[in-house]
């Protein structure tokens, strides 16, 4: 019921077909052009891919540039959905209305909506006290603009319907006049019929001659029974005129009514169209309450596809008070999912609530700490669209961060797996550039360099790039500053711009040079994650372990000894792994100075706290073999 409610409302917004958010976010990289059906024909269109696809399953995606929804080969309308988004922004700018005049507003409503529930049973007098209480209270609330004059339209709708009652009342006051009038004539035309036939019956007993006076009383008896036929006739007449116009003024006067109603609860003002069906009763008074709609509209189709039965005023009352009630719940949902940091679900709620009941007393003071928060989440939510549709994957990313900090639901998982994707397609385009200007393809280079712009527009590394190729029209001035920094041993440096020294490597004598530091670099850095895996995985000896793998590539390549970041791990894993490492450097001492026994044993307890410590085995090897040949004298 809840959500087939939700569709008819949105279904009687103007303007608001769609009052959902985009499920996901438009990662096509297609630009609007193409996404209302102009095809791209342009061959070096890289990275324009369909739609990502999950578990098999393609994902319907929303192209924020022309309110569009791309799935299954189609494009979908959503409706004018730039409104929506307008609306809520709207409202989650605004202060919530917590003003003095606003409280008596509203308490004015609750005290209507308690008065309507009573009914009189007089079917006699039209209108009630209620109607009375009701109308005073009606123009106190019309008094305050949060009303919008909405209060002041029913009350002028109940003035309409009451004085077209009261004609009515007249019209039925003046047929049954005619009626006592009719019956009155009727009577005396009775007698006039006797009379005649009295007189006929005389006549026929006295014989001829013998008419008098007698003739004379029948013809007057015959002009006023004529007479009286003809008023009787004409009352009649003006009966079934009075019947008809009475008809038609209470159709009109319901009309008008229940189009004030719906055309309420259209506008979402669902107190006062609650108000104006439970007053229905009190202004109509015959039992008819069905809604005079026209059939196959947008109002009929909503009523009777939501009740499945013919719609009355009591379906009004019934879809208004759910309404207002499934909004003060949702109100009640965004509460209890903000405070749980689930940002996600509380904007959709949020949008959804405010949507169906923008009036409403629980959406107007909904607090404004609560509103920055969502609104702080939907600014993400519009700044990743954005991002996502100018293929900046990197700020995607970042954004997605901050997103996850605020919801602990939201899973960014796909969305991580597409833009990393897409960043390394871009990289690889870049890395095949680089490829193509060492073996001095210069066009080739050009054309993957072009496509990793496609794919991704905002790639850091294309500015270095791009750089690099310029310098390559001034060989001279790139060639010498890589010069200086390999001489320097500078290798972290050429490694951090080697997009731009790769136009070095197509000079032969420098070629070599450019892969050795890169090369070096890499060894270093996959060393230093490696140590620092196990480091971090075994906290017992990892340390050591990391000490001696960092002794190993020092001793095993000397060229290592001035990288700054590998001293620094290697002092770093001395200090983690201090008493393992004094008992080897004893050891060591030991050993030069000659006293064997002592840097035996020096290595045996280093052995002790990490049992596979090639150092402490290659020390005990050979101090073993010196006392064990007796060569030490």
């Amino acid at each position: 019921m809840k959500k087939e409610l939700l569709t008819a409302i949105l279904l009687l917004l103007p303007g608001m077909a769609s009052a959902q958010m985009p499920s996901s976010f438009d990662a096509s990289g297609k630009s609007a052009q193409a996404a209302n059906g102009v095809e791209n024909n342009d061959p070096n269109s890289v990275g324009e891919t369909p739609n990502p696809q999950l578990f098999g399953m393609e994902l319907p995606l929303l192209d924020p540039s022309n309110d569009s929804v791309k799935y299954g080969g189609g494009k979908f309308d959503v409706g004018n959905n730039a409104l929506v988004r307008a609306r809520f922004e709207k409202y989650l700018s605004q202060n919530p209305d917590e003003r003095a005049e606003a409280k008596k507003y509203r308490k004015i409503m609750r005290e209507l909506l308690s008065l309507t529930r009573k009914y009189t049973k007089d079917r006699q007098k039209i209108g009630s006290k209620v109607l009375v209480k009701v109308g005073k209270a009606l123009y106190a609330a019309a008094e305050f603009d949060m009303d919008n004059g909405q209060c002041d339209a029913l009350g002028n709708a109940i003035i309409s319907a009451l004085e077209t009652q009261r004609g009515n009342r007249d019209l039925e006051e003046e047929n049954q006049r005619m009626d006592e009038e009719i019956e009155r004539m009727m009577k005396q035309n009775n007698i006039i019929e006797n009379r005649n036939a009295h007189t006929r019956s005389i006549k026929s007993n006295a014989g001829k001659g013998k008419t008098g006076g007698g003739s004379d009383a029948s013809e007057r008896n015959t002009v006023k029974l004529a007479d009286n036929t003809k008023k009787v006739a004409t009352n009649t007449a003006a009966q079934v005129k009075n019947d008809a116009t009475r008809a038609a003024n209470l159709l009109a006067a319901k009309t008008q009514y229940q189009a004030m109603m719906v055309h309420m609860f259209i506008q979402r003002y669902y107190d006062h169209a609650v108000i104006a069906a439970r007053l229905y009763r009190h202004i109509f008074r015959d039992g008819d309450s069905k809604l005079q709609i026209k059939e196959d509209s947008d109002a009929s189709k909503t009523f009777v596809g939501v009740t499945g039965m013919p719609p009355t005023v009591a379906t009004v009352d019934s879809l208004a008070s759910t309404a207002a009630g499934d909004v003060d719940k949702s109100m009640e949902s965004v509460r209890n999912l903000i405070a749980q940091n689930k940002m996600g679900a509380a904007t959709q709620r949020l949008i959804e609530a405010v949507a169906v009941g923008e009036f409403m007393e629980s959406v107007c003071t909904f607090p404004m700490e609560s509103r920055n928060k969502v609104a702080k989440f939907w600014s993400l939510r519009k700044r990743a669209l954005t991002a996502m549709n100018g293929r900046d994957y990197g700020g995607v990313l970042d954004i997605a961060k901050q997103m996850r900090e605020m919801d602990i639901d939201f899973d960014d998982a796909q969305l991580k797996a597409y833009c990393s994707a897409k960043m390394k397609q871009s990289n690889m385009e870049l890395a095949s550039a680089q490829q193509a200007a060492e073996k001095g393809d210069m066009d080739a280079a050009k054309q993957h360099a072009q496509n990793a712009a496609i794919v991704w527009p905002l790639n850091p590394r294309l500015d270095q790039f791009q750089g690099a190729v310029e310098e390559v029209v001034n060989k001279a001035p790139l060639r010498d500053e890589f010069r200086k920094l390999y001489e320097a041993k500078e290798y972290r440096r050429i490694a951090a711009d080697q997009a731009r020294f790769a136009p070095v490597a197509m000079d032969p004598e420098l070629k070599e040079k450019y892969m050795e530091a890169i090369r070096r670099v890499e060894t270093i850095e996959g060393t230093l994650t490696q140590v620092a895996e196990m480091s971090r995985t075994d906290r017992t000896m990892g340390p050591c372990i990391a000490y001696e793998a960092l002794r190993r590539i020092m001793r095993e390549h000397p060229e290592y000894a001035d990288d700054v970041p590998l001293d620094k791990a290697l002092r770093h894993y001395e200090t983690e792994a201090h008493d393992f490492v004094k008992l080897l450097r004893d050891a060591e001492n030991f050993e030069q100075e000659r006293e064997f026994g002592s840097a035996l044993s020096s290595y045996l307890r280093a052995r002790v706290i990490y049992p596979n410590s090639y150092m402490a085995k290659d020390g005990i090897r050979r101090v073993s073999d010196v006392i064990a040949s007796a060569t030490y004298q």
